[in-house]
């Protein structure tokens, strides 16, 4: 005997029973190639920071198969591209004064702190968005 005929995953969503292990979509992994043992080569014209998290955390994530998939590769290019730019700020912002007095006489405080600001909160959404964080 085969046992019963599973119910349809809308159903069991419906009636409050609904359990992802026993409910595969089968549609959304069918035909998806997937990151696996292999790194593939970073984009050319990526920077020298891009690249290196681009090998270094592809090179990670390969060995789980069916963590990235290739579908996943341009925003996993966004990404790597996000840390490079936060890379580039904090180098500029070593060489910096974090404030400056502007043309009269008031002191600011350096624009490149808010873009660096703005650059940590979009990188660490982009980590938690593929699990690289260990909150996500």
């Amino acid at each position: 005997m085969k046992g019963r005929k599973p119910i349809p995953k809308e159903i069991a969503k419906l009636r409050g029973y609904f359990r992802p292990s026993r409910h595969k979509d089968q549609l959304a992994v069918s035909g998806i190639d997937f990151v696996y043992n292999s790194i593939p080569d970073a984009p050319s014209g990526m920077s020298k920071y891009a690249a290196k998290i681009w090998n270094e955390q592809l090179s990670q994530a390969s060995k789980i198969d069916g963590y990235l998939a290739e579908i996943d590769l341009p925003l996993f290019e966004i990404y790597c591209n996000t840390y490079a730019d936060l890379m580039e700020v904090k180098d500029i912002l070593r060489k910096e004064p974090m404030q400056y007095k502007d043309a009269n006489g008031v002191v600011r405080i350096n624009p490149l702190y808010n873009v660096q600001k703005t650059l940590s909160k979009d990188f660490a959404n982009l980590s938690s968005e593929f699990g690289f964080s260990p909150s996500a």
